[in-house]
């Protein structure tokens, strides 16, 4: 995955935006610099910026390491855009204006939808269809599990302790889910505060998350061969623009694991990646795929975590949404009946593959 690279250029910025980047040290990560900027950018949204002050833009870079050398041989030399390749108008329009207004240096750090429309990844009423091919459907849970999530529930309203004598559990799965359940009233229930923590479970619980971007995701999904998707995680309480950035940032790693997915893909089955967004108590989960020129893509799921004693009461829903999550991704690396290994997989059009834009954050003055 490349990283972000921040620049900041002729720093003439009046007023607070002007102050805010002076704060953030020379030295700091870049992918930290990018969110904090874009922080400070998203706090004073409402403030006029005159035609005398420096105007932030993205100036994006393109690159194809991603796509490799058995993908298109495209020309020599640096182009000022890619052209995209699809049936789709409404796509083609959105990805075209994007790349004028980069052309143009008028693209703000803080348009999320448009720094995605840039490296063709869109978020449209055609991708359920599309994703249906990949997304196991959502099942309930069994009703062992139930029981076992009622007695947990029972116990959390009550501050009494939890009833787990009649849970049958008929397989590791919901042995798993069960240890789970168990854990949740362990750790968030009232008579929980009873128990000695050790000095281990001490240090566990001390870490803060900063609110940072490193050079790779904070999850990554995989098998032995390749990744198969990505998750950030976001404390509490982090701003909007801090989170819209890495909902951005784990679909454009999405897209590059699709890519190198793509390279070996045998199957249909094998064209599409997953991304988890974890911010505070909240989740989001999301696919990419390729179809049509461009990269669809959804979010399956949303929803709170049931790790804390506000939030117990999601646990059903919770434990159904990772489990199509997982079973999605199992289903990803299964081979279609028809499937030959020995040819390559043609469903894709790999000319047609797109390289994920890079940017470099610029301010430059206008007079």
């Amino acid at each position: 995955m490349q990283k972000d690279i921040v620049q900041f250029e002729n720093v003439l910025q009046k007023g607070s935006i002007r102050e805010k980047a002076e704060e953030i040290p020379a030295d700091t990560d870049v992918g930290t610099q990018e969110s904090q900027y874009v922080n400070a950018l998203s706090q004073d949204s409402g403030q006029e910026i005159q035609s005398d002050t420096s105007v932030p833009f993205l100036d994006i870079v393109y690159n194809e390491s991603e796509l490799g050398s058995s993908y298109k041989d495209r020309q020599s030399g640096k182009k000022s855009e890619y052209q995209i390749t699809t049936t789709n108008e409404k796509i083609k329009s959105m990805y075209d204006d994007a790349h004028k207004d980069a052309m143009n240096k008028t693209l703000k750090p803080g348009d999320m939808d448009k720094r995605l429309f840039l490296s063709a990844l869109f978020d449209c009423p055609q991708s359920t269809k599309i994703m249906e091919q990949y997304l196991v459907p959502i099942a309930r849970l069994s009703e062992n599990i139930i029981s076992c999530i009622k007695s947990m529930e029972k116990a959390m309203d009550n501050n009494t302790i939890m009833k787990i004598e009649k849970a049958q559990l008929n397989s590791i799965e919901e042995l798993a889910l069960h240890h789970i359940n168990l854990g949740i009233y362990l750790n968030h229930s009232v008579n929980s505060s009873k128990w000695q923590s050790g000095e281990i479970d001490f240090i566990a619980r001390s870490q803060k998350m900063s609110d940072t971007v490193s050079l790779r995701p904070d999850m990554v999904f995989s098998t032995k061969l390749f990744e198969i998707g990505n998750g950030e995680v976001k404390p509490a309480n982090s701003p909007k623009a801090s989170i819209d950035l890495a909902r951005t940032r784990i679909l454009e790693t999405c897209k590059r694991q699709l890519h190198l997915r793509l390279k070996n893909a045998k199957s249909l089955r094998e064209a599409v990646t997953f991304g988890v967004l974890i911010y505070g108590l909240s989740y989001e989960i999301y696919m990419v795929t390729f179809n049509d020129g461009y990269y669809p893509y959804m979010r399956i799921s949303v929803g709170l975590m049931s790790t804390s004693h506000a939030t117990y009461k999601c646990t059903e829903k919770m434990l159904m949404d990772l489990i199509q999550l997982k079973k999605s991704m199992n289903l990803s690396l299964q081979m279609d009946d028809n499937t030959n290994v020995n040819e390559e997989f043609a469903v894709v059009d790999k000319n047609q593959l797109l390289p994920t834009v890079s940017y470099s954050m610029v301010l430059r003055t206008q007079r």
